[in-house]
């Protein structure tokens, strides 16, 4: 009777020991795994995934690809771009802060880029949305007495 319970509890003890050891593995494994391998795929083909996941309304994960493109691709074509979809992602996500450095942040480093007037225009968009607060959704204000 006694060496049963001896082997049942060894067999239980290493069951555990692999069963620890296999979720170990599975677990360290899953981390490793990437979804868009950015190191791998051009400058067009980030900003192409970057544009659609900000059409599809995936606010981080567009910033998140619009700062691998600038990351890997600091001077290239994209990069103006990326910085005013990035401030409109930050803007739709609801971080201020975020979006009006960004915007800042564009503004001073190309002052005469085409779509100046646009960083212009969603920089106000940010500052007139961040007057919004719980009060002023129960209690609703003409946007012309603002």
């Amino acid at each position: 009777m006694q060496s049963r319970r001896t082997a049942y509890s060894t067999w239980r003890r290493w069951t555990r020991a692999l069963s620890l050891i296999v979720l170990g593995v599975t677990l360290a494994l899953a981390g490793c795994r990437k979804d868009d391998r950015v190191d791998e795929i051009s400058a067009d083909e980030i900003y192409d995934k970057a544009k659609d996941s900000l059409d599809a309304g995936a606010w981080d994960r567009s910033i998140a690809m619009y700062k691998a493109l600038q990351t890997r691709y600091p001077f290239g074509r994209y990069t103006e771009q990326s910085m005013l979809d990035i401030a409109y992602a930050y803007y739709r996500r609801g971080d201020v802060e975020n979006a009006l450095s960004t915007l800042d942040r564009f503004i001073r480093t190309y002052p005469a880029h085409p779509s100046i007037d646009y960083a212009y225009y969603l920089k106000g968009l940010v500052n007139y949305s961040r007057g919004s607060s719980l009060v002023d959704k129960l209690l609703p204000q003409e946007p012309s007495e603002r």
